[in-house]
């Protein structure tokens, strides 16, 4: 039978502990909840990746200087010693709720194309910029990438949650002589010391921004491919236009040899000159058409919808004149803009804040208990308490931080590399771009004029008799040479210039990199004890 004085101690035991919980799950639930909160969520989460319409339109770069000793991520910062020199995020604030939403969530127009659609057979014409909105919208990509830095935002918040309070129930020596033996509860704490709490939060939010810069990496690595597919299109679709101007020329031409045989004024001979080129130009026409169908396909997958069907691509390749880029100068640029070396000064950040870490773990956690009980052999009231600490005196975490430190010293080099990984890259865009620029100025001003004007005299003079056949089959075959390749040299420095603009990044459908990972790191910290 238990006695007043116990059932008083446990009733505001369990009040006590029952409130402190009530507290902690109202929070939970508020700050880690990420079901969908609607059915546009819902339905984005149940469609596969590939029918998904929903996703990020136009978000602005913004990037940090290149001095990396001021690099911090969006968030508050404090210093976590002065003697450490490291750099920790204040997360106090910081809940899933207060995450920026994710590409399924947003309903802002801003951010969200609503369902573009599968097929854009129905529109007759497409512009650039249409296509960009399109594949910010579409692209599998970004949608991944956008998914990828909420779950980094969301494991930075869970590394600095402070461990729960434990209830524990206590009963011993029960049965002895009839009695019901020791009867009470206890509860239980965990005190994460030297900030370590702090320190695990703070390696998880440079993943976080991590995230954020493979996020924008892709973002960028999206337009180039779409802007670079469109020249393609943009070029395939000029040369088929070319093709259906000499497939003219040739019918025409081969309606006045005709006349000009039956009249007697030439030979058998002219006539099938005529029919074989006019047979070859059709075939180089249908070629030009199945290339300029493959280019759209290719240009549909970029922008992440299933076909572009009969459309109509608006551009021009031309320019008056195509702009010079001095090497240093774009390559300054690319310095201080490129999201790769922000990524990979992120890590560095990433890694010291880990070096802290571990040479933290060596200073103890403390766990404690406290409790009341009733001996109902004694009838008498007991109270205990415990306080428990481990003594590193063999394992004071050696390995973790040599590790920790020669991670630091790679990831320096990491921004070395990719330094000069930038820079050959754009020597070859330079010089690809530096090649297009002078062949293109060539062909617009020299050949193009020359060519054009050389096929109408001779079509001329043939028709006066003044040239034979033969003239005028190599001045056809010339005039398409031509502008043939003047179309290859514009796409070429068009989409040299997307590379030198765009940072010298592509792969808009290639698989997106995963930040680093914290996970682990909370089980690493509350298992000093």
């Amino acid at each position: 039978m238990y006695r007043t004085p116990l059932m008083a101690a446990t009733v505001l035991l369990l009040i006590a502990a029952v409130s402190c919980t009530t507290v902690d799950v109202a929070k939970t639930r508020t700050d880690v909840s990420v079901e969908p909160t609607n059915d546009r969520v819902a339905n984005h989460l149940a469609e596969s990746p590939a029918k998904s319409t929903s996703g990020l339109a136009k978000i602005n770069i913004e990037v940090a200087s290149a001095d990396q000793s001021n690099f911090a991520p969006e968030s508050s910062a404090s210093e976590v010693s002065e003697a450490d020199s490291i750099r920790t995020i204040a997360y106090e604030d910081f809940s899933i709720a207060a995450l920026p939403p994710s590409p399924a969530d947003r309903e802002s127009d801003e951010f969200i194309v609503d369902d573009p659609p599968a097929s854009r057979s129905e529109h007759r014409s497409l512009m650039l910029d249409e296509a960009e909105a399109t594949a910010l919208a579409s692209n599998p990509t970004l949608q991944i990438a956008a998914w990828q830095k909420r779950s980094a935002n969301g494991m930075a918040v869970q590394q600095g949650l402070k461990p729960n309070t434990q209830l524990i129930y206590s009963g011993n020596e029960i049965g002895i002589d009839g009695a019901a033996g020791q009867q009470g509860v206890m509860l239980s704490q965990l005190f994460v010391t030297a900030d370590k709490l702090g320190l695990a939060r703070s390696v998880g939010s440079w993943d976080a921004q991590e995230a954020n810069w493979i996020y924008q990496t892709q973002r960028q690595r999206v337009l180039n491919d779409v802007r670079s597919a469109f020249y393609q299109a943009l070029g395939a679709q000029k040369r088929v236009e070319i093709a259906r101007r000499l497939d003219a020329i040739s019918l025409k031409g081969l309606e006045s040899t005709d006349a000009i045989v039956k009249a007697g004024e030439a030979g058998l001979p002219d006539k099938l000159q005529a029919e074989t080129q006019l047979a070859e130009i059709q075939i180089l026409l249908r070629n030009a058409e199945i290339d300029f169908e493959a280019a759209k396909r290719q240009l549909a997958g970029f922008m992440g919808v299933d076909s572009l069907g009969d459309v109509i691509l608006h551009g021009s390749l031309e320019a008056t004149e195509l702009p010079e880029h001095q090497f240093e100068i774009a390559y300054e640029r690319l310095i201080a803009n490129s999201p790769e070396i922000q990524r990979a000064s992120t890590r560095i950040q990433r890694s010291r804040n880990n070096v802290a870490l571990q040479e933290r773990w060596e200073i103890p956690n403390v766990t404690t208990q406290a409790g009341v009980a009733y001996d109902d052999a004694a009838d008498v009231t007991i109270a205990n308490v415990q306080a428990t600490v481990m003594l590193p005196c063999h394992n004071r975490n050696q390995g973790n931080i040599a590790a920790a430190q020669a991670e630091l010293a790679s990831n320096a080099f990491e921004v070395d590399r990719i330094r000069r990984n930038l820079s050959n890259r754009l020597a070859v865009s330079m010089q690809n771009y530096d090649r297009a620029r002078q062949q293109a100025e060539t062909y617009r001003d020299v050949l193009i004029p020359k060519v054009d004007r050389t096929l109408d005299l001779i079509d001329q003079g043939y028709r006066a008799g003044q040239f034979n056949f033969l003239r005028v089959l190599t001045a056809r075959q010339q005039f398409f040479k031509t502008n043939l390749e003047y179309v290859n040299v514009l796409v070429a420095a068009n989409q040299a210039a997307v590379q030198i603009d765009g940072l010298v990044l592509s792969g808009g459908l290639t698989a997106v990199e995963a930040p680093q990972s914290p996970q682990g790191l909370r089980d690493f910290v509350l298992g000093n004890r």
